[in-house]
């Protein structure tokens, strides 16, 4: 029996420093973690430091705290798997594979995610009611949305992309075609920014644009996706199954 740690960090703190930056991720390192993942700060607008202007760090600053991160990291051994999360010895979370790769996927736990046939849903939050419908042998289960074809096939590409690559010969088993033919004009757009590139095996996130992960994401997003995300993410009240 035996057990995984993990450490999370900050970087684009207020009144952090590329030097303070460093002293913790050499700190982390002396714990000899099997899982170093680092976070870029986002204060919303009800957090009192968003009126800060001195506390909103730039977006080249947070950039060159993530390369500077990630080059230690890379340095010490240890492997980027996603954009944030870097693990040693190919450790990896067979969750987080299962749910990328559109398996059906059960999370446990209160805001767990699962994926079963073609159903995500959503297990509440404590303030939801969590226990009281665990302690009564209900599902906790608080939102619930039914992907349809071109959600499922966008999904697989948006989770994908989180571990940096979409596997072609993957992709073309599991929806018939090749990702070049899903999305032409966004590749090849992504691309020309230099934020992918595409081989006979994947389309992959470049260097520069691991940083960008989640704006690349966005990129495979329709506009009936996003409503429905809205929809779903808006009501808290009930499920939503369509």
């Amino acid at each position: 029996v035996g057990f995984n740690l993990n450490i999370d960090l900050l970087y684009g703190l207020p009144g952090q420093t590329e030097e303070d930056l460093e002293r913790s991720i050499r700190i982390s390192l002396g714990h000899n973690p099997d899982q170093l993942s680092v976070y870029a700060v986002s204060l919303k607008p009800n957090i009192r430091l968003f009126r800060d202007p001195e506390a909103n760090r730039s977006l080249e600053e947070k950039l060159k705290m993530y390369e500077m991160a990630r080059e230690i990291l890379n340095k010490n051994g240890f492997k980027q798997q996603t954009r944030n999360n870097f693990v040693r010895d190919n450790n990896t979370c067979l969750y987080e594979v299962r749910f990328a790769e559109g398996m059906q996927t059960i999370g446990l736990g209160t805001t767990a995610v699962s994926f079963v046939d073609g159903l995500v849903y959503r297990n509440g939050k404590l303030q939801e009611g969590y226990l009281q419908k665990a302690d009564k042998g209900q599902l906790p289960v608080q939102l619930a949305y039914k992907y349809s074809d071109e959600e499922k096939m966008n999904a697989f590409i948006i989770k994908n992309l989180e571990w940096l690559k979409v596997d072609r010969t993957k992709f073309k088993d599991k929806f018939g075609l090749d990702i070049i033919e899903s999305h032409p004009e966004v590749i090849h757009a992504l691309q020309d920014f230099g934020l992918t590139e595409i081989d006979d095996e994947a389309l992959r996130i470049t260097d520069r644009g691991t940083f960008f992960v989640t704006a690349i994401k966005r990129c495979f997003y329709d506009a009936e996706y996003v409503k429905r995300r809205e929809d779903f993410y808006r009501d808290k009240s009930r499920a939503l199954v369509r």
